[in-house]
């Protein structure tokens, strides 16, 4: 990092793939085309593709359809370059020297981690088993996966730290689009605990509503 361009790079990165991976790398195979809200029917011989559709519909998918680790990839690929931003803009030590405040910085460290933590929630939700990722230079390879309260704790933490030290749609102007303010990381913590009892098996569905409420009240 040599110059104030340069960080900003390096802070958007990461949001690039991840915009990518709301319908790249099979999410919306995994997560729509299995639900009961939509289904992908074979056409008089057009749409079958070897039965994945009817596999995914069903359920009864197997190791080898791509679309049961694509999402896996596309989703860790998001999870590893917000994680290496996050170790990049957090060995800034003198933010002066690229024309910025200390503040400025860690707003862009927070909005990463609240980024990493929606990738890791839709991880959670896919695959409940995961693998909590806060370093990547010089790893050569993942950890090991983790309980799912483990997990849920983990987002929860990364969300409630971060809400403080970000922005809000008033104050970023023009530059709100496809930012994380505060309204947008407390909406992940409403659906984290609105989903908790499926993911943990314990409810939080009194917290869900209290972060729902300040949400709806401006706070």
């Amino acid at each position: 990092l040599q110059t104030r361009d340069d960080v900003i790079r390096d802070f958007l990165r990461p949001f690039e793939h991840s915009y990518w991976s709301i319908q790249g790398g099979n999410t919306f195979m995994l997560q729509e085309n299995s639900s009961d809200e939509m289904m992908t029917p074979n056409r008089q011989g057009d749409w079958f593709d070897g039965g994945q559709f009817q596999r995914v519909h069903y359920h009864t998918w197997t190791p080898n359809d791509g679309f049961t680790s694509d999402p896996w990839n596309a989703l860790y690929g998001g999870v590893t370059l917000a994680t290496n931003s996050i170790e990049d803009l957090e060995g800034i030590s003198d933010p002066a020297r690229f024309n910025m405040t200390r503040a400025e910085v860690d707003g862009m460290i927070a909005e990463l981690k609240v980024l990493r933590a929606w990738l890791n929630l839709r991880l959670l939700d896919f695959y409940r088993n995961i693998i909590i990722v806060t370093k990547v230079k010089g790893q050569s390879a993942g950890g090991l996966q983790v309980p799912p309260q483990e997990a849920f704790n983990f987002i929860e933490k990364e969300l409630k730290d971060a809400i403080p030290q970000l922005s809000t749609n008033t104050t970023l102007g023009n530059n709100v689009a496809g930012r994380w303010t505060k309204g947008g990381a407390a909406a992940l913590l409403v659906r984290l605990y609105l989903n908790a009892k499926v993911y943990t098996g314990t409810d939080r569905f009194a917290d869900c509503a209290k972060v729902s409420q300040d949400i709806i009240n401006g706070v």
